[in-house]
């Protein structure tokens, strides 16, 4: 897989063709409009890694577009679950009270996580060995961990809610499209590893039987696990270095959710 100006492209065209055929096909398919909202988000994605891609310079078309995809993915979690919550309005798992807190909190963290991020300079860059884009706003919050944490939190909380009522309502719905509702999964999982094969250089050289030798010493002895954590290459919290690149990947394979809703499988 090589990404590349030209492959965000197709993906923009196919998702955006076929988001707006599920947003008018909600008429007779009413989850259809659920997909379709977030294959057209995803599909903006790749049309900002169009313009980030041909724009690498740290100017202010960089820094907004960087930007950008935070209010994306906000939009999309928001604008899916009043979608869902709109066409399904009898009994649901969630109640309104819990829903609106999502939204409420959701939105309270976004306005400060662009408020703080955009106090400095945001930047997107393209990887010169791996070509993939790494988006400015992630690469800022390698600064601010628990920033980074909470927004994948309100953003993966968007999936466990969403599948969390099919699952109760109408299991049969996942079992008869058991590859639409099991290609985010499938996308994380993929991405996950593409990344840490193209992008983790330190692991690549990393002796794994020595580092559990020397976790399992420093258990007996009643010492921390990791020597020297904060910059230890298996420490799991630095994997959240890499999540610009990992969004950049999952954002454009999440892209075909719309083709694969449309051929319903």
């Amino acid at each position: 897989m090589y990404l590349s100006s030209t492959t965000s492209l197709i993906a923009f065209v196919i998702g955006t063709i076929s988001s707006l055929y599920l947003l008018f096909n909600g008429s007779t398919n009413k989850n259809d409009k659920i997909f379709g909202i977030i294959t057209l988000t995803f599909s903006i994605i790749q049309l900002f890694d169009v313009i980030l891609r041909n724009n690498t310079e740290c100017n202010m078309t960089n820094h907004i577009f960087s930007l950008l995809i935070i209010i994306v993915l906000y939009f999309q979690g928001i604008l899916s679950c009043m979608t869902y919550y709109k066409i399904n309005t009898e009994n649901n798992f969630f109640n309104n009270d819990s829903v609106n807190s999502y939204y409420i909190l959701y939105t309270l963290f976004t306005a400060y996580l662009l408020f703080w991020l955009n106090k400095s300079n945001v930047c997107s860059n393209v990887s010169e060995a791996t070509n993939i884009l790494k988006y400015g706003a992630y690469n800022k919050l390698k600064d601010n961990y628990i920033l980074l944490i909470m927004h994948i939190f309100f953003v993966g909380l968007l999936g466990l809610i969403l599948i969390t009522e099919v699952y109760n309502k109408n299991y049969e719905t996942i079992i008869n499209n058991k590859f639409k509702y099991s290609f985010f999964p499938i996308v994380a999982a993929v991405s996950f590893i593409y990344v840490m094969i193209k992008e983790v250089e330190i692991l690549k050289d990393l002796d794994i039987s020595k580092e559990i030798d020397n976790i399992s010493n420093n258990i007996s002895e009643r010492k921390m696990p990791l020597d020297n954590p904060v910059d230890n290459p298996i420490n799991p919290i630095k994997l959240l270095d890499y999540s610009g690149s990992f969004v950049s990947v999952a954002s454009f394979l999440a892209t075909f959710i719309g083709p694969i809703t449309m051929l319903r499988i």
